[in-house]
């Protein structure tokens, strides 16, 4: 069902964030939301009487929390299907995980380390009154991409 919008624009929706590299192969799921911080550690320079004359802005990070409602979306739409899709977005943190945006294109959030988040943990919700859903919160540092595997 499209959507008709009157009186002011505004941005609506979270339909072209795309998840991938959430698993092995492909999990299929219609992403719900997302929500982002920016932030950063803060140390306040001091002078020689203790007080305050500056600050540092160090370890710049985007946040992200996604929460995706595992299904399948081929046209057989079969419920195993999608009972496997909950279990393949459950990945341990650590793991790495690229999501792509057009939205995030030219605004604070378009990365530069191609696309690739941290997985800092992921959590899933079964009730009786709806579907289940998965929520994945990553992390992205600015200056260092830290889903390099060193060793």
């Amino acid at each position: 069902m499209a959507v008709t919008y009157t009186g002011l624009a505004v941005a609506w929706g979270a339909k072209n964030l795309e998840t991938a590299g959430v698993v092995v192969g492909v999990a299929e799921g219609q992403t719900q939301s997302w929500n982002g911080t920016i932030e950063a550690d803060i140390a306040d320079l001091l002078n020689g009487d203790g007080e305050t004359v500056g600050r540092g802005f160090t370890a710049k990070k985007r946040s992200i929390t996604i929460t995706v409602m595992p299904c399948d979306k081929q046209t057989t739409r079969v419920l195993a299907t999608a009972k496997a899709n909950l279990n393949l977005f459950l990945k341990a943190p650590g793991s790495t995980v690229t999501i792509g945006d057009v939205d995030m294109v030219g605004s604070v959030w378009e990365d530069k380390h191609t696309g690739k988040w941290y997985l800092m943990s992921s959590k899933v919700t079964r009730s009786n009154n709806g579907p289940a859903m998965i929520e994945m919160s990553l992390i992205q540092y600015e200056d260092y991409d830290i889903t390099v595997a060193t060793s």
